[in-house]
């Protein structure tokens, strides 16, 4: 798996649990969408922060 992909896959994690809260709390279905992709630059940012950290640390290795 490529960075970008697991990137991806960790921001894709938490705008899905993010929604169901937002169900769940009865949030309009529209505000929901509209803040989920105002986050997702962030998301994006933050996680390739940990992914790099978790890299670097040996714990992530993309040559196996």
């Amino acid at each position: 798996m490529r960075r970008e992909e697991a990137i991806d896959i960790m921001t894709d994690t938490v705008i899905v649990m993010n929604t169901k809260l937002g169900i769940t709390n009865g949030v309009p279905a529209d505000q929901i969408e509209s803040t989920m992709s105002q986050m997702r630059p962030e998301l994006n940012k933050v996680n390739a922060l940990i992914f790099d950290a978790m890299y670097d640390s040996g714990i992530i290795n993309l040559h196996s």
